[in-house]
């Protein structure tokens, strides 16, 4: 199985931060530039947040697209129906014991345990 074309290729988002409060002085004319400085900030932060959020969510579609592409194609390969009963306890053993290195190591799991269904 070739599992590159399982990559997400949309650049994970980087959240932006959030800005500092001001600190106060005893000159109020001073308070007030500050306070005008940091309304544009969290102006500006509020949405450079709502684009984060957007682009994380644009991020995690597709990863999620990926990884039921990969399933329908490492089911497919290994000849499961996916409505077998006990295809999602496979999918989710495999998964549990396999996703942290990668999908080649689900697949490895899945070769291992697929003679349980069959």
């Amino acid at each position: 199985m070739n599992f590159a074309k399982y990559e997400n290729r949309i650049r994970y988002p980087q959240q932006p931060r959030k800005p500092n409060t001001p600190v106060l002085s005893l000159d109020t004319s001073k308070n007030m530039e500050q306070f005008a400085a940091y309304q544009i900030l969290v102006e500006r932060y509020t949405k450079d947040l709502a684009a984060y959020v957007y682009a994380r969510n644009e991020y995690d579609a597709n990863e999620c697209a990926l990884q039921e592409m990969f399933w329908d194609d490492a089911f497919e390969n290994l000849g499961i129906d996916r409505k077998h009963p006990k295809a999602p306890m496979l999918r989710t053993i495999a998964w549990e014991n396999g996703h942290p290195t990668g999908y080649s190591e689900v697949w490895y799991w899945l070769n291992e345990l697929v003679d349980l269904i069959r």
